[in-house]
């Protein structure tokens, strides 16, 4: 089963986390503050960070117990100008001013999730949901931290918790919208559309979850889901109202071709993939989707041409060097499947599937040790890989070694599972296995008349 959705759970849009509306939230400055920091908030609202950095600074200099302003120069100047040192440094010290400061702890853990230190990130939003356990901003980012390192259960925890404390608003949509992403993570799909679609009924244009250029990304989102589940009629209404709210999503277009191919409407799959791929030429899922209907389709070159370009713009998309590889190996071209199958075990695909299918490029090129030892480390990997068992039967019976091709083949008719899917398989190995047989027996008569007939 290949890859064909964008699925971008928690990091690859397609689907990404949002932080707490993607703003820090100012606590209001104790009086002897509040003038100074009211002038340097004015000019980060500018967006003049150099100004409103000298404007904290003096407010420092005059006050240097003043904590609020070290948590204004931290998160309203630093942060936004791309000073994450400097801000963790100037909440660190509005900490120690102000060692109860529940917006510093707060605000110290999204700098945290920013960069990357999802420990720290969880720690300090830990305290900051101690000194004030209403804070739906503490629980919506450390579930958005939790996700991070494929925590979901606990990120489904935050969110519902800060559902729960939150009114159906704006951060509200993204609360649903981020709990859908840790749902569809724990291919929980059911509640994930549940999620997407209570994230639709509160913005229906699905265009304020980010900015305006987002429009449509919860329907996409909802049309992933509804994808997997194999409603394909509810995916393609979902992504074609993304479309129709955003024309330029390109993930739309890919994803909706999935739909359609999978409905056997291969030339408006291909529609879709064409238009993701002129409207972003460097859309790598397109290429993997449109190479994957051409290769179903025995258009091998076609198919080979698009695997190309998605390896030529991401050289570590391993899924592609081994759909090539497939594709080479369909065309009888064995040589170059066995360098795409050797590059995606180079790459980190090992698996018994690429040695087995590599031995068996081995096996039809006639190099039958090397694909005995090929598929003896797929059955290391997996011994109830009934494939490996019959590719290796295949390699000993080129060698002439008919115990060990009957011991083979008769292992995988063991293993093969009786469904229709496997019948054609069952069928050629059990045609393969009398051929093994038959074979012992004339070596038998061969051996006993000296060679003689």
């Amino acid at each position: 089963m290949r890859e064909t959705l964008v699925m971008c759970v928690a990091a690859s849009l397609c689907m990404a986390l949002v932080f707490c509306n993607g703003k820090i939230r100012q606590a209001k400055p104790d009086v002897g503050c509040s003038e100074a920091c009211s002038v340097c908030e004015e000019a980060a609202k500018a967006e003049d960070y150099e100004k409103a950095i000298e404007c904290y600074t003096e407010a420092i200099r005059l006050n240097p117990n003043c904590a609020e302003a070290y948590h204004g120069r931290g998160i309203n100047a630093d942060l936004p100008a791309g000073g994450y040192e400097q801000a963790i440094a100037d909440l660190d010290e509005a900490i120690r001013l102000k060692p109860d400061y529940t917006e510093a702890y707060r605000n110290r853990g999204v700098v945290y999730l920013v960069i990357g230190d999802i420990n720290q990130a969880i720690a300090n939003l830990d305290k900051a949901i101690r000194l004030d356990p209403k804070s739906v901003d503490a629980y919506s980012n450390r579930g958005a931290a939790y996700s991070l390192v494929g925590d979901y259960d606990q990120a489904i925890a935050d969110y519902t918790k800060a559902i729960q404390l939150n009114p159906p608003n704006q951060e509200a949509i993204i609360l649903y919208y981020n709990r859908g992403i840790a749902y569809m993570a724990k291919k929980d799909f059911d509640k994930a559309i549940a999620d997407y679609t209570e994230t639709i009924r509160l913005d229906p244009d699905s265009a304020g979850l980010i900015d305006p250029n987002k429009a449509g990304s919860l329907y996409t989102s909802r049309g992933d889901a509804y994808n997997i589940k194999k409603d394909y009629d509810r995916a393609i209404s979902d992504y074609t109202e993304a479309i129709r709210l955003n024309p330029n999503n390109v993930a739309a277009y890919s994803n909706r071709g999935v739909a359609y191919e999978a409905k056997g409407e291969y030339d408006k799959a291909i529609a879709d993939y064409n238009e993701a791929i002129e409207q972003n030429p460097a859309f790598v899922q397109a290429y993997k989707n449109r190479g994957s209907l051409y290769e179903d389709r025995k258009d091998y070159d076609l198919a080979i041409e698009d695997y190309t370009e998605a390896i030529r713009l991401d050289e570590g998309a391993v899924g592609v060097y081994y759909r090539r590889a497939q594709t080479y190996f369909d065309k009888g071209d064995y040589d170059r499947a066995i360098d795409d199958y050797s590059e995606s075990i180079r790459l980190g695909l090992n698996s018994a599937m690429v040695y087995n299918n590599r031995g068996y490029a081995y096996a039809k090129k006639g190099e039958y040790d090397n694909a005995i030892e090929d598929c003896d480390e797929a059955i290391r990997i997996d011994p109830d890989d009934p494939y490996a068992h019959d590719s290796r039967g295949y390699a000993y019976m080129g060698k002439k070694e008919y115990n060990k091709a009957i011991e083979d083949f008769e292992t995988a008719l063991r293993l093969y599972p009786n469904t229709e899917e496997e019948q054609e398989n069952i069928t050629e190995v059990k045609k393969n296995l009398e051929d093994a047989r038959k074979k012992l027996e004339e070596t038998k008569k061969q051996n006993k008349t000296g060679g003689k007939k």
